[in-house]
């Protein structure tokens, strides 16, 4: 019995065999599978080619210095390869590049300097440093006050503004570049401070701004405002492509002076003139509280509702026109001994909508303050 088994299995072997044979003979083709090993592929980075020398503000970086060339290779290799950050600059370059280049010109000053703020803010409108500088050109509060800039905490951060800060930060660098006599001195001073860097040339009894010993922050400043400049002037060069449609526009405005004595709740201001708050707030970033600051300031507005806001100033103004259409009972003014709390069980007004509403960073208030309890 085993043995007959062991000759049907052979059998059947023989049989599969020989229909193999008679398949592999046949004239259709067959399918071979062939085993392919993928390896992961990674973007091409290569390096681009550096210059021999470089003009910065009409002085000139000797690349062929082997010190100097790696220092600006650094700065330049960083920058080139970080493609988004890159990229957002030469998006953001066609909002404030055409106010700062006609700024330079009218002060007569380098066109590079406009590259100088990208180093410091990247063109954030709103870039704040952990040392406390502020805006587009990251101007410390000291200098504020020097040039007459507006800062006052939770009122007013003139800082912030393009128009205010860009005269000043020019300003500045042009007084140091009388004082210390080079482009490239006043850099350095605008970033480390005009009395650090005397003292590194008197003591080190040189003005050339690429043999001082300086705080490393500072001795790479430089440089990266050249590897900027570098990349901006001809982005295509280095892969940047940006349809020029896709560019940011400036934004229309138009730019009125108001000399506030009252108080008028910005909100009230935009309802009745049809301008958009969060229209008023971001063309005022400046503007740091929901009351118009006091005193004679300057004010960004959409170029069709000038006429109207100032209207509302004139209505706000009127105490007739404030009771005939029920303003004053939006608000509630603040007694002696009133928290948040209080005037939140007497009005039935959340603590957390108050403070909303009247941009309170904390909960402190004062007797006679009005606060708004309504939109």
């Amino acid at each position: 019995m085993k043995i007959a088994v062991r000759f049907m299995f052979f059998g059947l072997i023989l049989i599969l065999a020989s229909g193999l044979n008679s398949c592999t003979s046949s004239n259709e083709p067959r399918v071979i599978v062939q085993t392919q090993t993928v390896q992961n592929r990674f973007p091409d980075i290569y390096e681009y080619d550096i210059p021999d020398t470089l003009t910065l503000c009409g002085e000139t970086i000797d690349l062929k210095d082997q010190g100097i060339r790696e220092m600006f290779d650094r700065e330049f290799t960083i920058m080139v390869w970080d493609r988004p950050q890159v990229l957002m600059w030469i998006k953001r370059s066609g909002r404030y590049f055409p106010y700062f280049e006609k700024a330079l010109s009218e002060k007569g000053l380098p066109d590079d300097l406009k590259y100088l703020a990208v180093a410091e803010s990247s063109l954030h409108l709103t870039a704040k440093s952990h040392a406390g500088a502020n805006g587009l050109w990251q101007i410390m509060e000291s200098a504020s006050k020097r040039f007459g800039l507006r800062v006052e905490k939770g009122v007013m951060d003139e800082r912030l503004s393009v128009e205010r800060s860009t005269d000043v930060a020019l300003r500045y660098l042009k007084e140091h570049r009388n004082r210390l006599g080079s482009w490239m001195l006043a850099l350095a001073a605008y970033n480390c401070g005009e009395n650090l860097v005397n003292q590194a040339v008197k003591t080190q009894k040189t003005e050339d701004y690429f043999s001082l010993n300086l705080p490393l922050e500072t001795e790479r400043y430089v440089f990266r405002i050249a590897a900027i400049k570098m990349i901006l002037e001809k982005p295509e060069k280095f892969g940047y492509r940006v349809d020029p449609e896709r560019m940011y526009k400036p934004v229309r405005i138009r730019t009125v002076t108001v000399d506030i004595s009252g108080r008028f709740y910005i909100a009230d201001l935009c309802s009745l003139s049809g301008v958009s708050l969060k229209d008023f707030m971001e063309l005022n970033p400046k503007i740091l509280s929901s009351i118009l600051p006091q005193g004679q300031y300057s004010l960004n507005l959409p170029p069709d509702y000038v006429d109207d806001f100032i209207e509302a100033i004139d209505k706000l103004s009127d105490p007739d026109f404030r009771v005939r259409n029920g303003y004053d009972k939006r608000y509630v003014v603040v007694r002696e001994g009133d928290v948040l709390y209080t005037i939140s069980w007497r009005t039935g007004v959340s603590v957390e909508k108050i403070m909303k509403l009247n941009n309170l960073k904390t909960a402190t208030i004062n007797p006679g303050q009005r606060l708004l309890i309504r939109e």
